[in-house]
């Protein structure tokens, strides 16, 4: 008898040693967890200038990514390309919500940041003005039809189109009374400093809050020349 009770307390500890053994695995991988933060605790990135990954960014316009990448200038077949691409400015500029303002600062802003590219982008942006500007007169069925554009409907009317306009206006394709005065025109500013100074820049480097640094070469040499703010057009050395 007292064997039995022996057996029967020693094989009572063993399973409560056992069930003890099973709680603490349980519990186990709940507590090492605790000590590694989630993606929701972790501190938000910085882009490496100390600004948080997602601090609002400057407006861009894709809309002219393709017109360089999609137009050729001086090629047979260019203007057929500036119609296609005209086509997506026009649709592009009907259902944009985006402000003239902000779209002539930022279409200054890419142009300035094309540098050596820059004569290209505006001899393909002359080409797609000129197409745009056919797409708004009687001649734009067949002008569509001509490009390969018989399946598009003509949805916009004759008048232009201010977001388009804004575009051309800062590739300096429009008359300074045409507009408003608040866009960089480049090209005006760009003449201004040949006429006056006798220098065109060399490339542009960005201060942050729409101002610009515009480098030249002088002797050889690349040196600060003027800064140049691109909501006003204004500047000075």
């Amino acid at each position: 008898m007292k064997n039995l009770k022996k057996i029967m307390t020693a094989r009572l500890l063993a399973a409560i040693l056992l069930l003890a053994v099973c709680m603490a695995g349980c519990a186990a991988p709940a507590e090492s967890n605790s000590g590694v933060p989630s993606e929701t605790d972790a501190p938000a990135e910085s882009d490496g200038s100390g600004a948080p990954a997602d601090a609002p960014q400057a407006l861009t316009l894709p809309v002219l990514d393709e017109i360089d990448a999609d137009v050729t200038a001086g090629t047979a077949g260019s203007s057929l390309l500036a119609v296609q691409a005209a086509v997506k400015l026009l649709d592009w500029g009907v259902n944009t919500g985006l402000d003239t303002d902000e779209i002539g600062t930022a279409a200054s802003v890419w142009l300035s940041a094309k540098n050596e590219g820059r004569t290209e982008c505006l001899q393909k942006l002359e080409l797609v003005d000129d197409a745009y500007q056919k797409l708004l007169t009687d001649e734009a069925r067949e002008l569509l039809d001509d490009a390969g554009c018989a399946e598009v409907e003509i949805t916009w009317g004759s008048e232009p189109v201010e977001p388009v306009e804004a575009i051309m206006r800062s590739a300096g394709l429009r008359d300074a009374d045409s507009g408003d005065d608040a866009a960089w025109d480049v090209a005006g500013f760009e003449k201004s400093l040949l006429e006056n100074y006798g220098v065109t820049p060399h490339h542009y480097e960005d201060l942050g809050d729409g101002v610009y640094q515009v480098y030249v070469e002088i002797d050889g040499k690349l040196v600060p020349f003027v800064t140049v703010d691109s909501a006003t057009g204004d500047y000075h050395g």
